[in-house]
């Protein structure tokens, strides 16, 4: 500890003091700064990712279905500024509340390294499922330790890993029955009701037969809808996978349908009426009234094709002249 003193001897020893302690004097009986090795700087949640995905908590957590290799920035005592690189070793954190209610943690010290590169952790394989895990991290040199990357205004990052694929949906539909039976439907759109069978699902994956693949977001009630447009009469397959909030697909659900041709028509006409009818019998449906510049019982007009057009006269280049029985002039 430096004590002030007045003048002459006594300043003159604390002087000796203050220097040996590796102070410095602007002026005297004023001390700036300490020299001498510090502590690194507090991580930065901003810095962290839990699986490339930025550090969050609360409802904002994750949920991944591997597990995840955590990542930090770890700054030294010049805090990353250029200049000031320094060599820190990173230690890494993790809690959970085990069976029972019990807290278990995991932690792991890496090694040092300079604070320009990332460090990361890969977390143990036998971190339980469907569980919120913490963590959180500090960087740490020959002074000691910063604070937390969790104290603060930190806070810890936080995710579920959930390994556990969603059940097969449930796939039905009043236009096109999965019950043998032909359906009209060239044309004719129909809907695919989808319904989970887990409370996770966010989506569903699905495809027609020699259709892409697609994808259709859930309802908050976790079901959704498939349209679909049939182009060709025949037997067709839907199918659909659950995919839940980690990105887990479950098994697949195959529905078949079959397509009919198509309904019958509305109307139809021959266009076959005598002349001057002023109307089309129908063979299907009602009889259609003829408009304005509708002739019936007229030749059909001809367009004249290319190969019937006249052509203008071929260029002929004149015939070159022809010798004489008296000779040519020389």
């Amino acid at each position: 500890m430096v004590r002030r003193t007045g003048v002459g001897r006594a300043r003159r020893a604390a002087a000796v003091a203050v220097i040996a302690a590796g102070t410095v004097l602007a002026s005297p009986g004023t001390v700036l700064a300490a020299s001498g090795p510090l502590p690194p700087k507090q991580p930065l949640t901003a810095d962290l990712e839990t699986g490339g995905e930025p550090c969050v908590s609360g409802d904002e957590r994750p949920y991944v279905r591997s597990v995840p290799r955590l990542t930090a920035r770890l700054y030294g005592p010049g805090g990353g500024q250029p200049g000031q690189v320094s060599r820190v070793s990173g230690e890494f954190e993790a809690w959970w509340q085990g069976e029972g209610g019990a807290e278990e943690r995991v932690t792991v010290t890496t090694s040092t390294m300079s604070d320009i590169a990332p460090f990361s952790w890969q977390l143990p394989g036998e971190i339980p499922d469907e569980t919120v895990i913490s963590w959180r991290v500090r960087a740490v040199n020959d002074a000691g330790a910063s604070a937390w990357s969790s104290e603060g205004a930190g806070a810890p990052c936080q995710f579920v890993y959930d390994r556990t694929l969603p059940d097969a949906p449930v796939v039905t539909s009043g236009d096109y029955p999965d019950d043998n039976t032909w359906t009209p439907g060239v044309g004719v759109r129909g809907t695919f009701h989808v319904t989970a069978q887990a409370d996770d699902v966010t989506a569903y994956a699905y495809s027609f037969i020699g259709g892409p693949s697609k994808t259709v977001e859930a309802e908050p009630d976790g079901s959704a809808e498939i349209r679909f447009l049939p182009e060709s009469a025949g037997v067709q397959t839907l199918s659909v996978q659950a995919q839940d909030r980690a990105g887990n697909r479950g098994p697949r659900t195959n529905y078949t349908f079959r397509i009919g041709e198509g309904p019958a028509p509305v109307a139809r006409w021959k266009l076959a009426d005598a002349a001057g009818s002023r109307s089309a019998a129908a063979e299907t449906g009602t009889a259609a009234r003829a408009g304005a510049g509708v002739t019936f019982g007229a030749p059909v007009p001809v367009r004249a094709s290319p190969s019937a057009r006249p052509r203008p006269p071929a260029h002929r280049s004149p015939p070159p002249p022809r010798a004489t029985d008296r000779g040519t002039a020389s």
